[in-house]
């Protein structure tokens, strides 16, 4: 937002008002650690356009007298501020808590010495051997196969990447495939208007510069994020594409290619309403949110709990339950502090406690099966009941000694038919009926 923000003022405010884009670009440098590598690259490209759309004649010597004007200065001006801002950055990273994660960021990743010698022993005998199989045309080759992968068809209008995009609806691509229509028109509107030809070159830039953090990031490629401002100006392009055609169309046709656009949307608006619930389940959160509210409905009942991540689920349990307040800030503090996760009414075990401590009166233990067995004694065995996955069944919290789901009738497997996804404004039944079973 605010790196756009910044391009927005440098582009239409008038004189000395630019120099607030300055504040802009600050706020958008310290907004997201793998953007941080676009400032300068986009402040040059926008002060480029500035300038370019101010010549008469585009030559050398136009584009340098244009440059030593006053009108100018101010440009120059912004642009050294933008690489203040880099360079303060870069002086400080070794003493930054963000430091650590530079080694994100590497052009080297994957070109090893070995990579290059298996190369050559792999190939016949040739005087071009070295030319041919180096480091640098290894690393060439490395980035434009991450560049090449910034554009996946597939992923940008087919299906998200599943590895990485944990809150995308990964059925569906990052942009509709009427879109990839809009991006041709656009090109294709763009490339005959020599009017704009600055505002052309600008575009298409500006989404080239935008493939830069994935272009440098070491690792699994990850353009959902690092990737954004490419996005941007595949949007403004696709974006003129769509404005230029209602104005060749106009009227009536205008809104049937309106009407065309929004058909062909629907298919997200099914996944995201009707399977992303479902399927958005396989993340450990919802079910530690199921967990939370068998345990706020249950607030005269001792829990002793043994999850997966004790941290991370007493986080959870504090969040859905609403449990912070002034009152007990301190004591929650001090649980984090001394990892002793206690509170109200439940106690969390990183490890299986001794059996002595689990058999204490007539608490219910719900145990992660990772942490299996751990498994309490015969008197607690009772009732045993289960937290399944909605997507494939499988266990995600156990409960012995159950004292509330018991009394309904359950299945083997999870029920869910319908929308029932705000969990805590279920009836005890419906709650036990469609996410417990036997």
């Amino acid at each position: 937002f605010f790196y756009l923000l910044g391009i927005v003022l440098l582009l239409y405010g008038k004189d000395w008002q630019k120099l607030w884009s300055l504040v802009a670009f600050f706020l958008g440098f310290f907004q997201y650690q793998g953007h941080k590598p676009l400032l300068v690259p986009y402040v040059t490209l926008t002060l480029l356009l500035i300038v370019f759309s101010q010549l008469k004649k585009c030559n050398f010597m136009s584009i340098l007298k244009q440059l030593k004007t006053k009108q100018n200065l101010v440009l120059w001006l912004v642009w050294m501020g933008a690489i203040a801002i880099m360079a303060s950055y870069l002086v400080r990273l070794p003493d930054l808590s963000s430091g650590v994660r530079m080694d994100e960021f590497s052009l080297f990743e994957g070109v090893e010495t070995r990579t290059v010698d298996e190369q050559r022993r792999l190939a016949l005998s040739n005087p071009m051997l070295n030319l041919m199989d180096n480091k640098y045309t290894l690393l060439f080759s490395t980035l434009i196969s991450r560049f090449l992968y910034s554009f996946d068809l597939n992923l940008l209008f087919q299906r998200g990447n599943p590895v990485v995009d944990t809150f995308a609806v990964i059925d569906y691509g990052y942009f509709h495939l009427i879109d990839l229509v809009l991006l041709a028109s656009g090109l294709m509107f763009l490339g005959t208007d020599k009017k704009i030809k600055n505002k052309t070159w600008y575009i298409l830039a500006f989404i080239l510069v935008g493939t830069i953090p994935s272009i440098i990031r070491s690792g699994t490629p990850w353009i959902i994020f690092r990737n954004g401002f490419a996005f941007v100006g595949m949007v403004l392009l696709a974006g003129y594409g769509l404005g230029s055609w209602l104005t060749t169309w106009r009227s009536k046709a205008g809104w049937l290619l309106i009407s065309l656009y929004l058909v062909c949307a629907l298919p997200f608006f099914y996944l995201y309403f009707i399977r992303f619930p479902v399927t958005y389940t396989k993340n450990n959160s919802f079910y530690e949110r199921i967990l939370a509210s068998y345990v706020q409905r249950q607030q005269d009942q001792q829990f002793a709990i043994i999850p997966d991540r004790v941290d991370s689920s007493f986080n959870y349990l504090l969040t859905y339950n609403k449990l912070i307040n002034q009152a007990n800030k301190k004591a929650i503090y001090r649980s984090a502090q001394t990892q002793n996760y206690q509170l109200a009414n439940f106690t969390l075990y990183k490890d299986c406690p001794t059996q002595k401590l689990l058999e204490l009166g007539d608490q219910v233990v719900i145990v992660d099966p990772v942490k299996e067995p751990c498994i309490p004694s015969s008197d607690n065995q009772a009732s045993i009941l289960e937290i399944k996955a909605l997507v494939d069944s499988g266990t995600r919290f156990r409960i012995y000694n159950d004292r509330l789901c018991n009394r309904f009738l359950l299945t083997s497997y999870p029920n869910l038919h319908q929308n029932k996804f705000a969990v805590e404004k279920l009836s005890d039944e419906d709650f036990c009926t469609t996410f417990f079973s036997r």
